[in-house]
């Protein structure tokens, strides 16, 4: 072990005449975690943020590493506090997950880590199971009954026949009766003016 050592250690660990003795000595010296390692953990730990470009099951398994860290540096995260940091890590921007976020907070029966990632897992299933149909298509890029969205141009509409002067000197225009049968209005007589080759309702 001592030469292994670098040259300034064999000084301090040299006066010990057991392996014992000196791995005890080397854990003290060398197996704590330093005040700027656990301030970083509890930094990520506190600021961690899911992001549903991975599944629920990623970021649970992080968080999970992360609180296996913290217990390993020292440092105690109680069920309740595992249980707020994962509903706290919840998105904000999603109307979902912001409903989400609240009845889970409110909800006295969760009180573990386990207890909450099932709650997530399920929560995940649902989303894709029962979104909205608007929010499925968009994912999809579809139309309503599974259509692909039209970009191009619209036909133009059909404008029909072209219209003629209403006076009795013009040409006189065909309307379409019932059955797609055209009518000759030069035998038509007006309600309102008495004349005839227009309807009341084209009456000049």
């Amino acid at each position: 072990m001592l030469s292994c050592m670098r040259d300034d250690l064999l000084g301090e660990f040299e006066r010990f005449h057991t392996g014992k003795d000196m791995w005890t000595q080397l854990n003290v010296r060398f197996g704590q975690t330093s005040g700027t390692r656990l301030r970083t953990l509890q930094l990520k730990w506190m600021q961690y943020t899911i992001d549903f470009s991975r599944s629920i099951f990623e970021h649970l398994r992080a968080m999970s590493a992360m609180v296996r860290d913290l217990k390993a540096a020292g440092q105690e995260v109680s069920e309740e506090e595992q249980v707020l940091n994962v509903i706290k890590a919840l998105p904000n921007d999603n109307e979902y997950w912001k409903s989400f976020k609240v009845f889970m907070t409110h909800n006295e029966h969760v009180k573990t880590f386990e207890a909450i990632s099932k709650h997530l897992e399920m929560g995940e299933e649902h989303l894709k199971l029962y979104a909205p149909p608007s929010v499925a298509f968009i994912a999809k890029g579809l139309g309503p009954k599974g259509r692909k969205p039209y970009h191009g141009k619209k036909p133009k509409k059909d404008p029909g026949p072209p219209q003629n002067s209403h006076s009795n000197g013009g040409t006189a225009k065909k309307h379409k009766a019932k059955g797609n049968r055209t009518k000759d209005v030069t035998r038509v007589k007006c309600y309102n003016c008495g004349k005839k080759r227009h309807f009341a309702r084209d009456c000049p």
